[in-house]
Parts: C-alpha cells; sequence; structure tokens
C-alpha cells in the first residue's frame, strides 16, 4: 500500500450518521491488493538478505490420507527445492499460496495456505515438503453451516513474498459438489446447483399447468435474471397458488426443511 487511499476500508470513512461500516469482507491486507492488482511498496513476506535463493523443482499431488490430527485428512502434498545461490549463509521464508482455476464464488485471488523458514549455507539446497489437509484447504459455507473443500483444480504457488512467486503447480480435489441447504428463500439459482434440488424443480416446472417452463431457463439470458428470484417468485409467475404449499412440497421432496 503506497497511499491511505489504497486501504481496501477507506471508502466507508467516516461513515454516516455516526456509524462505520469496516467493510473488508475476505479481501484483508495483501488479499485485497492482489485481487485489484494494486502496487504495493512491501509485499507480504517481503524481506531483505544479503544472498539469493532459488526455488526449483516444484512438485505438488493429491492425496487422501489421514493425518492423525484436529486438521482432518492431508489432501495435497507438495515439494520445493530451496537453493542459496548466493556467497554468503542466509535464511528464507518459503509460501506457499493456492487459487482455484474457475472461482465459483467470489473471493480472495490467492491464500497462503502454509509456510516454511529454511536456513542454508552458501552453494546449499534443501527439499522441504509441506502437507495441506481439510482444514487449510476448506472455506465456511453459510448455507451448508459447516466448513467445506470445494472439489476442482487448484494451482499451488510457492515464492518468497505474495509478489514475488516463483514457482506453480497444479492440483485436483475430487469430490461431490458442495451443496447447501434450501429453504423457503433459496434462489432459482441456489434450486438448480443442488444436486437433488435440481431435479425436483426441473420435475416442478415440466409438469406446470400452462406448459413446459424447462425450455425457459435453458436460454441462457433468461436463466442470468430468473436465477436471482426466490423461488416463491418464480412460481407465483407460473400461476401457482401464493399460500406456501407448493414451495414446501418442493422442500419436502429436495429433503430439507422449509426455513419457516
Amino acid at each position: 500500500m503506497r497511499r491511505l487511499e489504497d486501504a481496501p476500508s477507506f471508502p466507508n470513512f467516516p461513515g454516516e450518521d455516526r456509524h462505520v461500516r469496516y467493510g473488508e469482507g475476505l479481501l484483508v491486507g495483501y488479499r485485497h491488493h492482489d485481487a485489484v492488482d494494486g502496487e504495493v511498496s512491501y509485499p507480504f513476506g517481503h524481506g531483505l538478505s544479503y544472498t539469493t535463493f532459488e526455488h526449483r523443482d516444484l512438485r505438488a499431488s493429491s492425496a487422501r490420507r489421514p493425518s492423525g490430527g484436529w486438521r482432518g485428512d492431508v489432501l495435497v502434498d507438495v515439494a520445493v527445492t530451496i537453493a542459496n545461490t548466493g556467497e554468503r549463509a542466509g535464511k528464507e521464508v518459503v509460501q506457499v499460496a493456492w487459487s482455484p482455476r474457475a472461482p465459483v464464488r467470489q473471493g480472495p485471488s490467492r491464500e497462503l495456505r502454509a509456510f516454511a523458514k529454511v536456513d542454508l549455507a552458501p552453494g546449499a539446497a534443501e527439499e522441504l515438503a509441506f502437507e495441506l489437509t481439510e482444514r487449510d484447504l476448506a472455506r465456511w459455507a453459510p448455507r451448508a453451516a459447516r466448513w467445506v473443500v470445494d472439489p476442482g483444480r487448484y494451482r499451488i504457488w510457492v515464492g518468497a513474498s505474495s509478489r514475488d512467486l516463483r514457482a506453480r503447480a497444479e492440483v485436483a480435489i475430487d469430490g461431490p459438489p458442495v451443496a447447501g441447504s434450501l429453504d423457503r428463500h433459496s434462489t432459482v439459482a441456489e434450486w438448480l446447483e443442488h444436486p437433488v434440488g435440481h431435479e425436483v424443480l426441473m420435475d416442478a416446472l415440466g409438469r406446470n399447468p400452462r406448459g413446459d417452463l424447462r425450455p425457459m431457463l435453458a436460454d441462457p439470458e433468461q436463466l442470468r435474471m430468473l436465477g436471482s428470484f426466490p423461488l416463491p417468485r418464480l412460481l407465483t409467475m407460473m400461476g401457482a397458488a401464493d399460500d406456501g404449499s407448493l414451495v414446501a412440497e418442493l422442500l419436502a421432496a429436495a429433503g430439507t426443511s422449509d426455513g419457516r
């Protein structure tokens, strides 16, 4: 950050009506500057040394084995070799970050997930190994009310700071899609993303007395608009009685509660 105006919370000050909203959200510190590609004077992890280091031979692979601790199963193994390429002894702090290749929700562009310090003599090299567990890679899913790990492909980054990333690899995390619970306020998009709710909703749209409405959601433009509607609003547009009984019926079929 070079100016006070670069802080992510700056637009929230001085507030109004004696209320100030500190609105960083998840983009705290280096995450904000990475997300907006903002220029910074001292990146997260920045430091000086009287020697130089090389980060090489990065390897990352998916794994699924018990860690024996509270952090859950090991999901990713990471190994990288650090070499002192200078003429003096020195210490290097190595950062391991990760990012989804195709983000499914708004969030940081990269997140620090592990780090280690190594002390090397001139010309020496050492391999560092990291185990990334479920707890390391999980996010809090409000609708599911639990910590979850999204399946998909992820980039693993290794470097000396948040801006000095010297090696990259990719891994795939397997598993079923994360589905939150549905309630009477869930949007059409949330129903379509739910593995059971999707089939329930599409069946209801296909049995609509006024005609099959499933093609309506096949149109990307209409889906973009209708996806943000709460399901009761869509059902009212279909001509359903607005007494909540149909929503309750669909929720029961999807195996969740009506959230009243």
